[in-house]
């Protein structure tokens, strides 16, 4: 993915957004755009608050049995169906929800602005829908089978309504978490599921179907299930738990929680996890090369945080991350490697070449 880290330095995980958050007007399309698909907006979906919120999707994983939960969390690669089993249910159609992550949303002021990091307030996200067509009045799904072609379109959408062409690349089909809703008709009177009709301050509602797919089981896995979820500066437990927003912190303190099974309680910045983890390297990184040799598998492994404080003076450290691989396989840390960070947009893979990670450096086991 072609990136924008070398601006993160002054603004620890905060950017100049290209479009403003406090904008009223969200960048939506209803009308059908370029594929086959169309985009409902929040506000167009007014009409539809007419419908009770009496559906629940059920789903499935392998051949394990049918639950009626708010969250489903597979592992890719595994076999997940949702289901909609009350018989008296008709004309069934089924929806993706999705944040609009191309922007930046932030609950307080960062880094750079004045009074810096000072609450602000809950920044309203933009959420959207696109319908599933193909699998119109079908009681269950595959909904794997259909995230690739949804996301690409998505992300032509996304660009097609003012994002820049790497901003685009902030959706993922595979991994990452998905929001679904189902409509339909009992007894001919129009009933749904909680989607794009219930949007909160913090969010999209809990109540809303949820799906978190994770790459494996590690902690390196588990930060891959908040792919699609929305980068907010000073976002909230709730936020990150519900997977409805998060920071750069915040998603691997969550990531961690959902590994270690370990309820997360309190928020936490960067600088608390310097003390809640033990220090393996300190180093100073200039252009993607630490001043050290720093070697892979001996001293670092995938999923160590990574955590850089910018500047000369001070003792914040103010990004982290986590090392993802050794990307040239010469088992050395240096520019090529990837790390996986959100901030100040959402969770999204960077190499140390491109700058978001350059200054004075520790690597922590978590």
């Amino acid at each position: 993915m072609r990136v924008f880290s070398h601006i993160i330095l002054s603004l620890s995980c905060l950017l100049t957004p290209f479009a403003s958050t406090a904008d009223t007007t969200v960048v939506a399309v209803s009308a059908a755009t370029s594929s086959d698909y169309s985009v409902e907006t929040f506000n167009e979906s007014n009409a539809q608050r007419t419908m009770r919120p009496i559906l629940k999707i059920a789903h499935r994983l392998d051949d394990g049995p049918w639950r009626v939960k708010n969250a489903a969390y597979p592992v890719n690669g595994q076999a997940i169906r949702l289901g909609v089993h009350n018989p008296k249910v008709t004309e069934i159609r089924w929806y993706l929800v999705f944040a609009d992550i191309t922007r930046i949303y932030k609950n307080a002021n960062p880094p750079g602005e004045p009074n810096a990091y000072q609450w602000t307030g809950l920044d309203p996200i933009a959420y959207h829908r696109i319908e599933i067509d193909d699998v119109r009045g079908k009681r269950e799904i595959n909904p794997m089978a259909h995230l690739q072609a949804l996301t690409a379109h998505i992300a032509r959408w996304a660009s097609e309504n003012g994002a820049p062409s790497w901003a685009a690349d902030f959706y993922h089909s595979q991994t990452g978490t998905f929001w679904f809703q189902v409509e339909g008709k009992i007894n001919g009177k129009p009933v749904r599921s909680l989607g794009l009709d219930d949007i909160t301050e913090r969010g999209i509602s809990v109540g809303a179907f949820r799906m978190s797919v994770r790459q494996s089981d590690d902690f390196a896995g588990w930060i891959t299930s908040f792919y699609n979820v929305p980068g907010v500066f000073g976002s909230i437990i709730y936020q990150s738990n519900h997977y409805l927003g998060a920071d750069c912190a915040d998603v691997m303190m969550t990531a961690w929680s959902r590994w270690k099974r370990r309820p997360l309680t309190k928020n936490f910045n960067v600088q608390m996890l310097l003390s809640k983890f033990p220090t393996l390297v300190a180093t100073v990184i200039s252009d993607g090369t630490p001043d050290q040799l720093v070697q892979w598998r001996t001293q670092v492994k995938e999923g160590d945080l990574i955590a850089v404080r910018y500047g000369d003076t001070g003792k914040k450290f103010h990004h982290v991350g986590a090392l993802l691989n050794d990307a040239n396989g010469n088992g050395v840390l240096d520019a090529d490697d990837q790390i996986i960070h959100a901030g100040p947009y959402p969770l999204h893979v960077t190499t140390l070449a491109e700058g978001a990670f350059d200054g004075h450096v520790v690597i922590l086991r978590p």
